[in-house]
């Protein structure tokens, strides 16, 4: 038992009691390692879940990409907590909603640091669960009943530690960093589509599915452009034979001159 274990558990009892089941649970943490300031971090799996140098000076970094957001802010990633806190002490006003899946992390969270600011924060929300359905209708939950417009956040050492196991979780987290790329260009288009179909994507298999089934077999990529009228009857032909992918612009022309296609890749999150 570490000093700050007890300490926390306290905490969460006190001001987030239905997550006190999670303690019975927790791994054995990972070692601390100090830092140059004198700070804690922990790898896991290789991977430092907080800097080596000044992990108080990276979570302030985290937060400052976030200052300007008056709304909730969806994090994934508990992390050490260093930018939790830094998002809380700064201009954060929304709620702090964070997922974590990786046991492991929050094991070293609980035993070596003290969370009593985090946890005693009424913006804040931790949501975890024991496994991929639990914490996708825990997380799911929480998003129909809540107000907030909502922005997102990765903390990248936690992302990074994501269980493989957790695929629900994954695809739904892939699908908004897929959002944050396509922002600039479509500024709140792409949150709005997600957000309204976060159940769909955590219950979608997922691409990967399709792979073990076409090893092997020629693939064709159908964009829109000129060269696709001429070529028409060559994919009405090849469609029997070959896994036949096409851009959303596409597939609506394969489709009125009836060549089906295998899959439908769709990035333009406009109406039309």
């Amino acid at each position: 038992m570490t000093e700050f274990f007890d300490v926390n558990r306290q905490a969460v009892e006190k001001y987030a009691g239905h997550l006190l089941g999670i303690f019975d649970t927790l791994p054995h943490p990972p070692p601390a390692i100090k830092t140059k300031t004198g700070k804690c971090s922990v790898k896991i799996g290789g991977i430092s879940i907080a800097g080596s140098v000044d992990p108080d000076a990276e979570g302030r970094k985290f937060a400052e990409k976030y200052s300007n957001a008056s709304s909730g802010l969806l994090v994934y990633g508990f992390g050490l907590g260093y930018h939790l806190e830094a998002l809380l002490d700064g201009s954060q006003s929304g709620c702090i909603t964070v997922l974590e899946a990786n046991s492991e992390i929050l094991s070293a969270a609980f035993h070596h640091r003290d969370l009593t600011g985090i946890f005693c924060d009424k913006r804040f929300t931790l949501v975890t669960g024991k496994n991929d359905e639990e914490l996708a209708a825990n997380l799911l939950e929480i998003l129909d009943v809540s107000s907030e417009d909502w922005n997102i956040a990765i903390h990248t050492p936690s992302y990074r530690c994501l269980p493989e196991r957790f695929v629900k979780l994954k695809n739904v987290f892939e699908t908004l960093r897929t959002e944050r790329r396509f922002k600039a260009y479509f500024g709140e288009q792409e949150k709005m589509n997600i957000m309204a179909n976060l159940n769909a994507i955590s219950g979608s298999p997922g691409v990967s599915t399709l792979f073990d089934g076409w090893k092997e077999r020629p693939a064709i990529l159908v964009g829109a452009g000129p060269s696709l009228d001429r070529n028409l009857p060559l994919l009405d032909l090849l469609s029997k034979k070959a896994f036949i992918l096409a851009v959303d612009s596409a597939s609506s022309v394969l489709s009125d001159a009836g060549i089906s296609c295998h899959v439908v890749i769709s990035i333009d999150p406009q109406p039309s």
